[in-house]
């Protein structure tokens, strides 16, 4: 029952999972960095779509076909670790030249975000461990939507806050140097993610 909800417990549980590196988070910090916190908006709405979709699915009964068929998390976990790992080449690869003094970093939108959420097995894994603690067996549609729309605020304020992170850390990486410095480390923990995704 809804009146019953365990708002402590449920944020005792989803923010550290929300708040922590990993694949979206660390693309947020990394967009922040190089495109701002407003150009950014896109690829978080676009990180958004999937999370809630699956956030509703596996409520309503999909983590029985999960559980069912593991490979299909499994393939979702390989196909991330690629797009994270195709996203890591693009951040360590030196940047055109726009001009003869600013690097152009890759610009990375709502598709972009859609592809990386899409792909995140762990996604999946930390909505069925949210559901399997949180709901007993009468699970009710309301307590499905409270679920989803708490997720969706804290994943976005989250994501949010790692995009904010990385554009006060740009303020502090200025020369050219800094910049590529910055892209490389970025894209060395895209690489480690994407190991991480696999393992």
């Amino acid at each position: 029952m809804i009146d019953e909800f365990n708002y402590a417990k449920w944020f005792l549980l989803m923010l550290p999972m929300t708040l922590s590196a990993g694949p979206a988070n660390i693309m947020s910090a990394s967009l922040g960095a190089t495109q701002g916190f407003q150009k950014s908006l896109l690829f978080l709405a676009g990180l958004s779509l999937p999370a809630t979709v699956y956030s509703m699915l596996i409520g309503l009964g999909a983590n029985t076909v999960i559980s069912a068929y593991p490979f299909i998390v499994d393939g979702l976990q390989y196909a991330g670790a690629g797009y994270v790992f195709y996203l890591a080449v693009k951040f360590l690869r030196p940047q055109k030249q726009e001009s003869a003094d600013r690097a152009t970093p890759p610009q990375l939108g709502f598709r972009s975000g859609f592809i990386l959420s899409a792909l995140n097995g762990k996604l999946l894994t930390m909505l069925i461990l949210m559901y399997s603690v949180m709901l007993g067996n009468q699970s009710t549609y309301l307590e499905i939507w409270l679920m989803t729309s708490l997720l969706l605020v804290t994943g976005l304020g989250s994501n949010a806050l790692w995009v904010a992170g990385g554009q006060l850390l740009s303020h502090f990486i200025v020369s050219k140097r800094a910049i590529r410095i910055q892209n490389i480390a970025f894209g060395l923990m895209l690489l480690i993610v994407a190991v991480w995704l696999v393992l």
